[in-house]
């Protein structure tokens, strides 16, 4: 199957409503979906856009894992979120992000994963 024939799994309603969904949360900066598909090489290594800058775009390790670690941080009133990407199987995590998010952006992102879930329907 060539890229051109390969189909794109997501139903576009769903995630129009997803790029609704993700503009009303984040003070309404929150990034729409990516209007492209992303290809990975087979060394496991993709070009995704900024989500800042879409024109821009940085070639990144894609694993297929995470590990998630967080700390509640009630002097600062938050919660320390860390993000790891890890390979299945593999304890040890690679390539961190870490966040300080307050419980009502802690909520925001919850719920811009469900309404990934969503979008994906049955899908994934």
């Amino acid at each position: 199957m060539t890229s051109s024939e390969a189909t794109f799994p997501f139903d576009p309603a769903k995630l129009a409503a997803l790029g609704t969904l993700a503009a009303g949360i984040n003070d309404g900066a929150a990034p729409a979906p990516f209007s492209n598909p992303i290809v990975v090489t087979e060394h496991g290594h993709a070009f995704q856009p900024y989500p800042f800058n879409p024109a821009q775009q940085a070639f990144t390790k894609v694993h297929d894992d995470m590990l998630v670690g967080w700390s509640p941080m009630p002097e600062v009133g938050a919660v320390l979120l860390s993000i790891w990407g890890s390979e299945r199987g593999d304890e040890r995590g690679h390539h961190n992000v870490t966040a300080t998010l307050t419980q009502m952006r802690l909520r925001a992102f919850i719920g811009v994963l469900q309404a990934i879930d969503a979008a994906l329907g049955g899908a994934a």
